[in-house]
């Protein structure tokens, strides 16, 4: 099956070596065993969870690299040259509060959060490029959101509680959709254009025809030829 090449690189780099870090950034919670049988793992880490630290780096190949030099708990890998001026180097993240995943639709998930002072939150979710795809919302208001951790979405969160989604929203696809909508009304009432078109020369030319008026034809029956033949015998 078609997947993302990022995707395919942490299976290389991590998951084909049975990773266990990867698997609860992945928030795995069963795996099935090679006797086929599921096993939990509680170890997993959730659909969200803050961190306090940013690692900043360079290079997709130090991206991929400095996962395995972290803890995903408490620290996040972000490609600073692809997200530039996205968090000040400075900031201070507590990783104080909650956040957590309050629905979930193949097309919408909403999330809530909770905290008393700035945050930064990662999702286990596999980061589409803005524009193709998901987009961010907090309180209703669109926001960006970046790439961390190689694969996974970040996202900075204000002090307060919130209401973050992810909506899938392709804006190709939702274009294409509307111009097959306005295309197949535009055939339609062509179509139906057509047809009132034949109808009404249809009916014009009923109107311009003339009337033709059929002469009766008088047919003679047996008895009116018969006194037609006497008054010839008698004359």
């Amino acid at each position: 099956p078609a997947k993302f090449r990022r995707y395919q690189d942490i299976i290389d780099a991590y998951l084909s070596k049975g990773d266990e870090k990867m698997l609860n950034m992945l928030n795995a919670k069963y795996i099935i065993s090679q006797k086929e049988q599921v096993v939990a793992r509680p170890g997993a880490f959730g659909n969200a969870w803050f961190v306090n630290n940013l690692n900043f780096v360079n290079s997709p190949d130090e991206e991929i690299v400095a996962i395995n030099n972290i803890d995903p708990l408490q620290t996040a890998v972000l490609l600073e040259r692809e997200f530039p001026g996205y968090v000040d180097k400075n900031a201070n993240f507590t990783k104080s509060g909650s956040i957590s995943l309050t629905s979930y639709e193949p097309n919408l998930m909403t999330y809530q959060s909770n905290a008393e002072g700035d945050q930064f939150a990662v999702f286990s979710e596999v980061w589409y490029d803005s524009g193709k795809g998901w987009e961010a919302y907090i309180d209703g208001k669109p926001v960006k959101h970046v790439r961390v951790d190689y694969i996974l979405r970040g996202l900075k969160i204000p002090a307060g509680s919130h209401t973050i989604e992810f909506k899938f929203f392709p804006k190709p696809v939702l274009t294409a959709i509307n111009l097959s909508f306005w295309i197949n009304n535009l055939i339609g009432l062509l179509f139906l254009g057509i047809i009132g078109w034949w109808f009404y020369n249809d009916y014009k030319k009923s109107r311009s025809e003339p009337i033709s008026i059929v002469e009766p034809k008088f047919i003679a029956t047996t008895s009116s030829k018969a006194t037609i033949k006497s008054k010839k015998a008698r004359k």
